[in-house]
């Protein structure tokens, strides 16, 4: 009898900490699509700090430390993003049929190193991001946007042609 009290006790703790962070982390998500980044880091901080292996909360942080541009650790923000899209991509790899799940990662990878100044880095993960799923669009824009800063016009008129077609054919 007391084995079982303990192990429904161990349950009840689990499971409180789950919702718990689910909570947490549907807050951030509201936050989040408000806009308001630097308010759903904490959040996301939180539910993470409850399920540190959760994915979800990991991509949250992700986008909401991308998207803080004025904070004054943004450089650290940013490599802290590239380590936890680092954990993401590990998992994911090893998963049939994530292809697209994976694309928007390496995507995020991309968005990383470019705010870092990194330019042929980001440009190299919006490239894997093309190579999983190439109707990315984003990843494609973007992908032209840094050929065109890097001075490498005539691959960016390329991949223009590419984006037009694209574009035409599943406009977003």
């Amino acid at each position: 009898m007391r084995r079982l009290c303990v192990s429904v006790a161990t349950c009840l703790v689990v499971f409180s900490a789950t919702l718990s962070a689910e909570s947490e982390g549907k807050a951030a998500e509201a936050l989040i699509e408000k806009g308001q980044f630097d308010a759903a880091c904490p959040f996301f901080e939180s539910a993470l700090r409850q399920e540190p292996t959760s994915d979800r909360w990991k991509m949250g942080l992700v986008r909401c430390l991308l998207m803080r541009r004025e904070s004054a650790d943004y450089a650290v923000d940013l490599r802290r993003a590239l380590r936890l899209l680092e954990e993401s991509i590990r998992i994911y790899e090893g998963i049939p049929g994530q292809e697209k799940a994976l694309a928007w990662r390496h995507f995020y990878v991309g968005m990383a190193l470019w705010y870092l100044n990194q330019s042929e880095q980001a440009l190299a993960a919006f490239d894997r991001a093309l190579r999983l799923d190439a109707t990315f669009h984003q990843a494609l824009y973007n992908s032209i946007t840094i050929l065109d800063e890097l001075g490498r016009y005539e691959e960016a008129r390329l991949r223009k042609q590419t984006y037009i077609r694209i574009a035409t054919i599943d406009p977003f």
